[in-house]
């Protein structure tokens, strides 16, 4: 499962308009392509304000309005467009204030799940009988529960409600990272057995609140920091020159990350292309905000700006191909970009 940090963000403005005085979002009609596989996708649409899922043949699965108080995907089951749907924009930065039920929608049937707590956020799942959330006691003790069935198989301790997991491709690795109540994140590396997910080392001090996970599991990117590169050994490394970074993406090797900052003539985002070396092969700044995608199976990466797809080899930096008319897009794991443009949503090689 691979969340979208800033979709509960968009969700809100989107759902709630803007009152007097607010600043307008900068696409009035965001979309974000939310996860994809070879069998389809689970999109947020900013025009229809709807969470949607859709077949790779185009046709719609299932429609899920959006508004601040709904359940949020986070992303798909075993298969597209299969999605769990969790927390709420409303929810989402509140200790107190109550998480909706989750929500599963398998075969275009939605199933709530009945599970007690505050907060009740799922950050990843395979299917309604195998998932992992995030919930806690009321009394300020946190926790992420390992779910198999009904069976809670372990409860690992954490020092927060607010965790963001990041998985391999393969969903056999995982890093999650937990956002205490003063402020402090501390990361966690987690495999997963026969036995469901469990916890590889103790957790460690790290200073960014979320993260990109390299398509092995082998190492991840830490973001809402300067960009560092964080080994499952425990090891971290800076890449770029970048003082903060906001999104990123990891290929097979190499990576684009972007820092999103407000200057004088309005938002812009300072982008940098890396190998697998950690070397920046190419960089540019783009007017507003963009959005970040990494071929797993290759060296591809590419960022949406301004309507337009540009796609780069990490290794070389060369330009690949530039797409108009590009809403959203997104690699889908085994080697497919998958577009939503003016003409639909398509998957190409």
């Amino acid at each position: 499962m691979r969340p979208i940090p800033s979709l509960v963000a968009v969700v809100a403005i989107c759902a709630a308009g803007c009152a007097a005085g607010e600043r307008p979002p900068p696409d009035p009609a965001p979309a974000i392509i939310v996860d994809a596989d070879a069998d389809g996708a689970v999109l947020f649409d900013g025009q229809q304000r709807a969470y949607l899922g859709v077949h790779r043949d185009g046709s719609l699965a299932w429609r899920v309005p959006a508004g601040p108080h709904t359940p949020t995907p986070s992303g798909c089951l075993a298969h597209c467009p299969d999605a769990a749907l969790s927390g709420s924009a409303a929810s989402a930065n509140s200790a107190s204030v109550p998480d909706p039920a989750p929500m599963f929608i398998v075969a275009g049937q939605q199933r709530a799940l009945d599970v007690p707590g505050v907060k009740r956020n799922v950050l990843t799942a395979a299917g309604p009988a195998d998932y992992v959330l995030s919930t806690g006691d009321g009394s300020g003790q946190w926790w992420l529960e390992i779910h198999a069935g009904e069976t809670v198989v372990r409860r690992v301790p954490v020092d927060g409600f607010h965790t963001s997991w990041q998985e391999s491709v393969d969903r056999r690795h995982a890093l999650a990272i937990t956002t205490a109540a003063t402020g402090r994140h501390a990361a966690q590396w987690f495999e997963r057995g026969a036995g469901g997910w469990q916890p590889t080392a103790p957790s460690l001090p790290v200073a960014g609140a979320t993260s990109c996970l390299q398509p092995d599991g082998d190492h991840a990117l830490l973001i809402g920091q300067r960009p560092t590169i964080l080994e499952r050994g425990g090891g971290q490394a800076d890449v770029t020159d970048l003082e903060l970074a906001g999104t990123c993406a990891l290929a097979r090797t190499g990576g684009i990350v972007a820092d999103l900052s407000q200057g004088t003539d309005g938002l812009r985002s300072d982008i940098r292309v890396f190998a697998g070396d950690r070397r920046t092969t190419w960089h540019r700044a783009a007017a507003g905000e963009i959005s970040v995608s990494a071929d797993p199976t290759s060296t591809r990466v590419s960022y949406t700006s301004g309507g337009a797809l540009h796609e780069f080899d990490a290794g070389s930096g060369a330009e690949l191909r530039s797409l108009p008319g590009v809403r959203a897009a997104r690699y889908n794991g085994t080697g497919d970009l998958v577009v939503w443009s003016t003409e639909g949503i398509r998957w190409l090689d």
